[in-house]
């Protein structure tokens, strides 16, 4: 008989300023929802969704679990819908959901959006959700490598969520097995920790180290979104759970907890078990908006969390109170010209001409008071200059980064654009010197030695020489910009332009699918070739568009030549295009 440990965790990161994630994880029910809406109250609605379904932690038997997780999540939409129309500002919220229900032998899955499922069997991670966001209906579609989805522009555009609107969820079974691990995540985790790494912190400890783990991995990735996670373990139930749940007549050693419950709260088990059915489970564990507010947990020590906590944190300096003796008193102190101290409690500043010795110019300490700030007010200019310069050197990096990051053109691998263009200006004239010859092909005609015949064969061997474009010159995506800083390269390659055999084009990660080849320079009229390098950068979407352009004026491919007049119209890089 299998039953389920579990526990969740929920981080509000180091940048949003509140978590509008919320989650739920029971013996019969895990769920996880990231809200979204930001000030139209994301929180609002991912709550919403885990309050009606945390009544489903219930032992289902017989019941089909998709069609109760299917009905409960339409449900809470409609809450989400009502409150939207009772609270007009809030329109724009919304909420992913991934939820399993456990039945002791299989778990049934509802999800919506972006957030993720994932199994670890045999210490082998696998994504057992699919992302319901645009970059994977491209991955879908042969569009797009996975590997290319992190970096992509559109990566947080989702297809599918809870926002008041009718959603169809993606609903199905899959059988567990004991050792099973189950993780559920917002991409708060999955975006900036790679698989792998998820993979191998899940492979390794109890499940409540394994949450803080993954949780503290996302903050030193930077924490840029909310980080909330469920995991579950699949375990045989013992020997002893089984007993007790047959003497209290269940079927389920994870009910048997009531009694615990009643004994506990000091009530019968009936009415332990009619307050289990009607609210929350008492084992379960509520994490994230829905929870309410917890205190702020430690952050590591990272460049990322020092710069958050500026950016919340208003610095207070303490002003300098003066010397104290070990007891708190102020200390007495020297009077200006010499003498006895002066005794600043009891105000006696020595009399003029007092058996003390006192002088009589001695300075009341209360006079040297306005004074003593002086030496601390040139710190205030230090701190306030200190916290201007992170926040602005933070900014620009920032700011630069998300334009380095969004910023695309067209450029042409491992090749000089001086050599592209003068390659491309002698391709136009060697081609210019020979349209006569090719308009009047009628001369060809003429008997072999005639003059007639010369000009062609000069032609022709114009054309081969022009044809030659330096090997390598593969047209590609860059992101970035085409400049060195510091001798560093502020872009990267990413991606490579395609064509298929009958001239379209096809994006690739690092090289080109089977079926297709590089786009070169070599592919376009020696007139088209030049303005390659100057095409303007932009968008994703915009460079895409200028390749679309770029290969729609490409060469047709060569055909095999039959005669001398088919020849000399089919010279590569001049008339037509080499395929593989």
């Amino acid at each position: 008989m299998l039953k389920l440990n579990f526990t969740a965790a929920s981080d509000r990161g180091l940048v949003r300023g509140n978590n509008e994630d919320s989650a739920y994880a029971g013996p019969y029910l895990l769920a996880l929802a990231d809200g979204m809406g930001g000030h139209a109250a994301g929180e609002v609605a991912s709550q919403l969704m885990i309050t009606h379904l945390m009544g489903l932690d219930k032992n289902p038997g017989d019941n089909d679990m998709l069609a109760l997780l299917g009905t409960v999540s339409t449900e809470a939409n409609w809450s989400i819908s009502e409150h939207i129309k009772q609270h007009p500002e809030t329109d724009g919220m919304g909420t992913t959901l991934t939820s399993m229900m456990f039945n002791g032998s299989q778990f049934a899955v509802c999800h919506a959006g972006d957030s993720r499922g994932y199994l670890l069997r045999d210490n082998k991670l696998q994504q057992v959700t699919k992302d319901d966001t645009y970059v994977q209906s491209l991955v879908d579609e042969g569009k797009l490598d996975p590997e290319d989805v992190t970096s992509h522009p559109q990566k947080s555009l989702i297809l599918k969520a809870y926002n008041g609107r009718d959603v169809e969820p993606t609903l199905f079974l899959f059988d567990a097995q004991p050792g099973d691990r189950i993780l559920l995540c917002s991409d708060g985790l999955s975006d900036p920790v790679t698989a792998s790494t998820i993979e191998t912190a899940l492979a390794a400890g109890p499940i409540e180290e394994v949450a803080s783990r993954l949780v503290e991995l996302a903050l030193r990735s930077g924490g840029p979104d909310n980080v909330t996670i469920v995991l579950a373990d699949v375990v045989e139930a013992t020997e002893e759970e089984i007993a007790a749940a047959k003497e209290q007549g269940i079927s389920n050693p994870a009910d048997a907890d009531t009694s615990k419950f009643a004994a506990t709260a000091g009530i019968s088990e009936e009415q332990a078990a009619a307050e289990k059915a009607a609210s929350i489970n008492p084992q379960a564990i509520l994490v994230g908006a829905i929870a309410g507010e917890v205190p702020e947990p430690t952050h590591p020590d990272s460049a990322a969390s020092r710069a958050a906590a500026l950016n919340r944190r208003s610095q207070v300096i303490e002003p300098y109170s003066g010397p104290t003796t070990a007891k708190g008193a102020p200390r007495a102190t020297l009077s200006p010209t010499g003498g006895n101290p002066t005794n600043p409690v009891n105000g006696d500043s020595g009399a003029a001409g007092s058996a003390d010795g006192s002088s009589e110019g001695a300075t009341d300490p209360a006079d040297e008071e306005p004074r003593r700030p002086r030496r601390r007010f040139f710190g205030w200019p230090l701190i306030v200059s200190i916290i201007v310069i992170i926040t602005l050197v933070a900014g620009v990096w920032f700011v630069g980064k998300n334009y380095l990051n969004n910023n695309y053109y067209v450029a042409v691998a491992d090749a000089a654009t001086a050599d592209a263009d003068a390659g491309a200006e002698e391709a136009t004239a060697v081609e210019d010197e020979s349209s006569t010859p090719s308009e009047s092909t009628d001369a060809s005609d003429a008997p072999e030695g005639s003059e007639a015949a010369e000009p062609a064969g000069e032609s022709e061997s114009a054309d081969a020489e022009a044809a030659e474009v330096p090997a390598g010159q593969e047209i590609t995506i860059k992101q970035g910009v085409d400049v060195e800083l510091f001798g560093r390269s502020l872009n990267q390659p990413y991606q490579v332009a395609c064509l298929r055999e009958d001239g379209a084009l096809q994006l690739a990660g690092a090289s080109c699918p089977s079926g297709t080849q590089a786009f070169t320079l070599s592919d376009l009229p020696p007139s088209e070739r030049s303005a390659v390098g100057n095409l303007e950068a932009g968008s994703y979407d915009e460079v895409q568009s200028q390749l679309t352009k770029l290969s729609e004026r490409a060469l047709p491919k060569c055909r095999e030549s039959t005669t001398d007049k088919d020849k000399f119209r089919s010279t590569p890089g001049i008339d037509c295009r080499e395929v593989n």
